[in-house]
């Protein structure tokens, strides 16, 4: 599996966008942090590292997932950096098929054959109440997740699965709302077919984004299937971008949710507010 990974703060004063790409273990991910402060950017890097450590000890995605989700609960359960969580969509290599998962509204794309197929479905508002929404109200809303590692629904936190057979030539995007919120299917069909390596796919990709005017943190994984493996990140790379340049160890983000930072500064208040009655 040949890979590569691209990102841009987009017009956000800093990326809370994380990456892992390790080659070794057939395992690539993007998560989108999503929190006040550093909060999203810690979260999302908690997420990847705890499930690197979770699968290089034999744990499938789904219960690693489960863990990285009970780990940022506990490890913010002080309030200390308010609210925090994060997306997540992975895929692990297995044989002669791949392993998706996934939480949230980033995404997986499969280009097969020429045509391009969404194979994540969004955790969102808009896709749980599609039918029941204005267009209008699909829009304000688009942003607005049902579910996030780190902060589940009112049933605990649904991970999705799926599992791809494998066909040489297949060309993956694994991707945040960074992107597909501003670049159209038909956009992303376009880029993915056109000729060059990964990394230059990566890179357009990202600055076709850029081009559209994504005012959000912008990510990328693009993975060619049975191709020589060259230029690929080190064993254990968890990635973190920290200038506006569109760089490899990077991947996208989606805007943070309205109830989310709604919900943080309740929680602030609150503490507040009991440190002073406390006194």
């Amino acid at each position: 599996m040949q890979s590569a990974f691209a990102t841009h703060m987009g017009q956000r004063r800093q990326n809370q966008d994380n990456g892992l790409l390790d080659s070794s273990l057939g395992l690539y991910a993007v998560a989108d942090g999503v929190g006040g402060g550093d909060s999203g950017e810690v979260a999302s890097a908690s997420v990847c590292m705890s499930l690197y450590k979770q699968v290089v000890q034999g744990i499938d995605l789904e219960d690693a997932i489960h863990h990285s989700h009970q780990l940022l609960m506990r490890d913010h359960s002080g309030g200390e950096r308010g609210y925090a969580a994060s997306t997540i969509v992975a895929v692990r290599e297995n044989g002669s098929h791949l392993h998706l998962s996934w939480v949230g509204d980033s995404r997986i794309y499969l280009l097969r054959n020429g045509e391009l197929s969404q194979l994540s479905e969004d955790h969102s508002l808009v896709v749980q109440q599609s039918s029941r929404l204005t267009p209008e109200e699909s829009y304000r809303m688009r942003h607005v997740l049902t579910q996030a590692v780190g902060a589940a629904g009112e049933n605990g936190l649904q991970v999705d699965v799926r599992d791809v057979d494998r066909q040489q030539g297949d060309r993956w995007l694994l991707c945040s709302d960074g992107l597909h919120g501003v670049v159209s299917d038909a956009e992303l069909l376009d880029f993915l077919k056109a000729d060059g390596t990964v990394q230059e796919v990566a890179n357009r990709l990202v600055q076709k984004a850029l081009d559209n005017g994504a005012d959000d943190n912008v990510t990328v994984v693009v993975l060619d299937d049975d191709e020589p493996v060259s230029d690929v990140a080190r064993q254990g790379d968890v990635m973190n971008p920290v200038t506006d340049d569109i760089r490899r160890e990077s991947v996208n983000t989606p805007q943070r949710p309205w109830h989310y930072m709604v919900l943080g500064g309740v929680l602030a208040l609150l503490l507040f507010l009991a440190m002073i009655w406390g006194l």
